[in-house]
C-alpha cells in the first residue's frame, strides 16, 4: 500500500506541476511586468505613507497645503498678467499696423493741404482782380460811354 501511495503522491504531485505550468501560460505576459512593478513599488509607496504620516503629525502638511495654495494664486496671477500681456502686444500690433496703412493717407493728406493752399491762394489771386475790376468799372460811366457812342 505504500507502493500506491506513492505513486499516488508522485501523480498528484505531477498534476500539481502541470496546472501550475498551465496557469503561467495562461496568465497575460503583462501581468508579470504589472506585478514586479507593484513589488517594486511597495517599499516607495511604504515610505510615501510614513512621510505623510509624519507631516501630519508635526503638522507640516497644513504649511505645505499653505504653499500650494499661494502658489497656485500666484500661478492665476501669473496667468492673468501673460494675458493681460498679450492683450497689449495684440493692441500694439494693431496700432502699429494701422499706422502703417495711415502712411500713404498721411502723405495723400499732406498732397491735399498744398492743393487747398493753392486754391485758396488762386481764390485770393482772383477776388483782387474781381474788387479791381469792380473798382475799375465803377469809375466807368457807361451811360456817357453810350450816348457817345450813339
Amino acid at each position: 500500500m505504500s507502493d500506491n501511495l506513492k505513486t499516488a503522491k508522485s501523480a498528484l504531485a505531477k498534476i500539481h506541476q502541470d496546472m501550475e505550468a498551465i496557469n503561467r501560460l495562461a496568465k497575460p505576459s503583462y501581468l508579470s511586468v504589472l506585478e514586479q512593478m507593484e513589488r517594486t513599488m511597495e517599499p516607495i509607496r511604504r515610505q510615501q505613507m510614513e512621510i505623510s504620516r509624519a507631516l501630519e503629525m508635526s503638522g507640516a502638511a497644513a504649511r505645505i497645503q499653505e504653499i500650494a495654495s499661494a502658489n497656485q494664486h500666484w500661478q492665476k496671477v501669473i496667468k492673468q498678467a501673460t494675458a493681460t500681456s498679450r492683450i497689449t502686444e495684440s493692441l500694439t500690433a494693431a496700432h502699429q499696423s494701422w499706422l502703417e496703412r495711415i502712411k500713404p493717407i498721411q502723405h495723400d493728406f499732406s498732397h491735399f493741404l498744398q492743393l487747398q493752399v493753392s486754391a485758396k491762394l488762386a481764390l485770393c489771386d482772383t477776388s483782387l482782380l474781381l474788387t479791381a475790376t469792380e473798382r475799375l468799372m465803377a469809375g466807368i460811366d457807361f451811360v456817357r460811354f453810350r450816348d457817345a457812342l450813339d
